[in-house]
């Protein structure tokens, strides 16, 4: 069960005769739906193998029969086994924490090579095998696609196989059809955007690049793990092939989630400046490494899934010739000679314990407003300048707006809002050319007595930091015309926050309800946002 998504696979119900029945039937599908699930994450997938309700007397209304359920969930889930990082075959509730987790941990435990026959996964999928083939494959990432995190769900489960021993079979599964597939899924089109044919065989695709060389993405600062990838598919496939093409969108968009909404960023990626830059790079770290007394670090001396060291490539990338060939297995087997046993304890510790548990706790915080500058942002424009400004989207701006504010209003270093800027590399004095506000700035500007050398709207040079200041006053304006607020008002509310990879979740007590907030739907879900590569939910509760 989701909070979202609530369903019963086998129901069985006695009584007199067919109407009672009917009547228990609908009464449970209304308690069902809202009954809360306690003692869990507000995300988690809860599969229960057997809940047994007891006796459904006649005049038992359905809120009755909801806090029944809640009440005999709130039981179980003291023994709930959490599958994300342990095994739990004779578990009777078992709970992914989020609803991209079960394709997660499918998906490695098959490029483990070891069988999904738990209860649960017959569960999730009925009546389908659960093998290792390009079919299974291609079905979970579709599937996955579908989950809340959206198209951002495909280079998640990429970057959960990124160990060498996974990525070799994953790479093997691969086909230009099931990239092809998977593009559309993520709203990805072949075809060109200034019109130009797109020729596809079943080994490649030919573009033909017509976007201006300034368009084109500059090489990003991928982990060790992403470059090593994207370097074993253009030894096997060629720089040319969709296949590498499509696993280069798929580092894109995991380490910068908001080119998913730009449907041009398919065509502005070049692996060959990439890998050329990445060979420079690598030119760097040698000299730096020949002038060092430190031992120089392999590739399977690090732990590809944690580490974010640039990656150390051979300069004769520098120098491939565009070729369509099949996966070679001898490039992943000499790979996997030498990182065999790391993987091995890798996968073991997958497994876990089987005697621990997994806890989740949520976290208290004096700042748990921090995240009503979600929809704030949403509503002064950030898609739109996101959108009308690559610099901004490459820079990360997004991030180190919300980082910046983080630290302005004093947020607590423990709260677990800092977890979102983990990998942030701030720039403040990085510079942007040719700014163009977004159209709400001009309408607040125009019933601002606000003096408008404080509003940049048209500025032909902008460092980051004043623009920063500049969106942190508009935020101000808004607050104080439309609610009444302040700007450290509305962040300094207490709450309970849960943060992960793909949600940020913050829990407040129903009686904190602001009717300031309510009237210009501040605290309404913004759901998935694809700027900030989450989905953020608020949630009210009478216990807080």
């Amino acid at each position: 069960m989701m909070q979202s998504e609530r369903r019963i696979r086998s129901l069985k119900l006695r009584g007199r005769d067919n109407a009672q029945l009917t009547q228990a039937r609908y009464l449970l599908e209304e308690a069902f739906r809202t009954a809360s699930l306690p003692g869990l994450p507000p995300n988690a997938m809860v599969l229960i193998r057997r809940l047994d309700l007891g006796a459904i007397r006649p005049g038992l209304s359905a809120v009755q029969l909801a806090d029944t359920i809640s009440a005999t969930v709130r039981t179980l889930a003291a023994e709930a086994v959490c599958i994300d990082q342990q095994s739990g075959n004779d578990a009777g509730v078992v709970w992914f924490s989020d609803p991209l987790q079960p394709y997660q941990v499918l998906l490695r435990r098959l490029l483990d090579g070891r069988e999904a026959d738990e209860w649960y996964w017959r569960s999730l999928f009925p009546d389908q095998m659960l093998s290792l083939n390009e079919q299974v494959i291609t079905e979970l990432m579709v599937k996955a696609c579908q989950t809340p995190v959206k198209g951002l769900a495909a280079a998640l489960l990429i970057q959960g196989c990124l160990a060498p021993l996974r990525l070799s079979k994953l790479l093997s599964l691969l086909t230009p059809l099931m990239a092809r597939r998977l593009l559309h899924e993520q709203g990805m089109s072949l075809v060109s955007v200034s019109g130009a044919a797109v020729q596809t065989s079943q080994q490649q695709v030919t573009i033909n690049f017509q976007t201006k060389l300034e368009r084109l993405i500059d090489a990003p600062d991928f982990s060790l793990a992403w470059r090593s990838a994207i370097q074993t598919a253009v030894e096997s496939w060629g720089h040319h092939d969709i296949r590498c093409r499509w696993l280069a969108l798929q580092a894109l968009v995991c380490h910068r989630p908001a080119y998913l909404e730009h449907s041009d960023t398919w065509h502005r990626i070049e692996l060959t400046r990439w890998l050329e830059a990445w060979s420079a790079t690598r030119s760097d770290l040698n000299i730096e490494q020949n002038n060092s007394t430190e031992p120089v670090m392999r590739l399977h001396d690090i732990d590809s899934e944690k580490s974010h060291m640039p990656v150390v490539m051979d300069s004769s990338v520098r120098s491939f010739e565009p070729q369509a060939l099949p996966l070679r297995q001898e490039t992943f087997e000499s790979v996997q000679a030498c990182v065999q046993t790391d993987v091995a304890q890798a996968s073991e510790s997958d497994v876990g314990n089987n005697k621990s548990r997994v806890e989740w706790q949520d976290h208290f915080s004096n700042h748990a407003g921090f995240v009503f500058l979600i929809p704030l942002l949403q509503r002064l424009g950030m898609a739109d300048l996101l959108q009308h400004h690559g610099a901004l989207l490459a820079l990360d701006f997004q991030r180190q707006l919300l980082w910046m504010m983080a630290r302005r209003f004093g947020l607590d270093e423990n709260d677990l809002c800092w977890h979102l800027f983990d990998d942030l590399d701030a720039t403040p004095d990085a510079v942007i050319e040719q700014f163009d506000a977004p159209v709400q700035w001009w309408r607040l500007m125009g019933t601002s007595k606000c003096p408008q050398r404080y509003f940049p709207l048209q500025a032909k040079t902008l460092r980051l930091d004043q623009l920063i200041d500049s969106f942190q006053l508009v935020s101000a304006l808004f607050l104080r015309r439309y609610c009444g607020l302040s700007l450290r008002s509305l962040i300094q509310r207490p709450g309970r926050i849960a943060v992960s990879g793909t949600h940020w979740d913050v829990m407040f007590d129903i009686n904190q309800t602001d009717l300031r907030l309510r009237r210009v739907a501040l605290d309404s879900d913004p759901g998935w946002v694809p700027w900030l590569g989450r989905v953020v939910q608020f949630h009210y509760d009478r216990e807080g």
